[in-house]
């Protein structure tokens, strides 16, 4: 008997009896382009991009929604003298930042996001987004997304500056992130109290390419540990992280956070990474967004996919290495379905 995408996900979650792997498809702005949209006329408007994640979903077959059609960087819009630049078709990029100087970190405050007319933007670009489509998708859980902690004070402080202050100013950099810890924090419980079913926080500068174990164990660990429990027993939540880049370095504290998945990059190897997070966390992964979902063909999406089912065992969901890039033909993602139909039926 056919299950829905959101019983499936919650099978993954809990131990239960599932019908084949599921998969992730990380989709953002390629739903809005497969669905003939520019990403202008999706960015700030929560009832288009219900609408387009919803049918985008059904027509591609993913089981996990992810990020769905967030503008991710609208949380900073808010912030007094972060500049950051909108494009017509793709995703606004951050061009200034919050702690610019040292003493910023102590100084500067953050908005209330459960007060909505302090932070207009963060409603129109992300939080309006996911609890409209809470309130309206009921075959899939919608998960709350925010850049994660690492990846925040990257944002507010600088990603060069930050990790230079690691270096040679640590206690700054650690003021830096407790506070990026807050601010996500406050993020997303305003969406999970709104009725979004799942935390999504995604770390790129958390990436092995970037730090290694003790930097992530000393910098990020506590307070991931911290916000991933405050998710399960005040919302009853899971936690889905993902990291870009190398992730072995740092994937046994990643294993160590609650997390309830891991979602990793193409160039790790699923085996190796098993090996190091043992089986108490899901694993997602990794099927290289350039060279084989966007410029592949269904043949070779088929051919990957099997490489990493059979690598990861059943604990596992079928996905794209990181975000898949915009304008990913939809018979590429609907060739994930085909993989694990094939190769991935319990």
């Amino acid at each position: 008997m056919a299950i829905t995408p959101k019983e499936r996900e919650l099978a993954m979650l809990e131990g239960g009896k599932l019908d084949r792997m599921p998969i992730w498809q990380i989709n953002g702005i390629v739903a809005a382009k497969v669905m003939g949209y520019e990403w202008k006329d999706v960015r700030f408007d929560a009832k288009v991009s219900s609408k387009v994640i919803s049918e985008f979903s059904k027509k591609s077959g993913t089981d996990i929604l992810g990020q769905g059609c967030v503008e991710p960087n609208s949380y900073l819009m808010d912030l007094p003298g972060v500049e950051v630049k909108l494009t017509d078709d793709n995703y606004a990029n951050v061009m200034t930042h919050y702690f610019s100087e040292p003493e910023d970190i102590d100084k500067k405050e953050f908005f209330d996001p459960t007060k909505k007319k302090d932070c207009p933007w963060l409603w129109k670009g992300l939080l309006g987004k996911t609890t409209d489509l809470a309130s309206k998708e009921k075959d899939f859980i919608i998960q709350q997304v925010c850049w994660s902690v690492f990846t925040t004070a990257g944002f507010l402080r600088n990603p060069e500056t930050m990790l230079m202050d690691i270096a040679t100013e640590p206690e700054l950099a650690h003021k830096a992130v407790k506070r990026a810890a807050e601010f996500v924090d406050s993020i997303m419980c305003a969406g999970l109290s709104e009725g979004c079913g799942g935390a999504y926080l995604a770390d790129p500068v958390a990436s092995g390419s970037l730090i290694d174990e003790a930097t992530f164990r000393a910098f990020n660990l506590d307070h991931l540990k911290r916000l991933m429990k405050g998710y399960k027993s005040k919302f009853g939540v899971a936690s889905y992280l993902h990291v870009c880049g190398e992730t072995a370095p740092v994937a046994k504290p990643i294993s160590e956070t609650g997390a309830a998945l891991f979602s990793f990059d193409f160039m790790n190897d699923p085996a190796a990474i098993r090996k190091l997070t043992g089986d108490k966390i899901i694993l997602a992964g990794n099927l290289n967004p350039m060279d084989v979902v966007w410029q592949g063909n269904p043949q070779k999406v088929i051919d990957a996919s099997k490489k990493f089912i059979d690598a990861a065992g059943k604990k596992a969901v079928l996905a794209t290495g990181c975000e898949t890039p915009r304008d990913t033909p939809i018979e590429n993602l609907q060739a994930m379905v085909t993989a694990v139909e094939k190769y991935a039926k319990y």
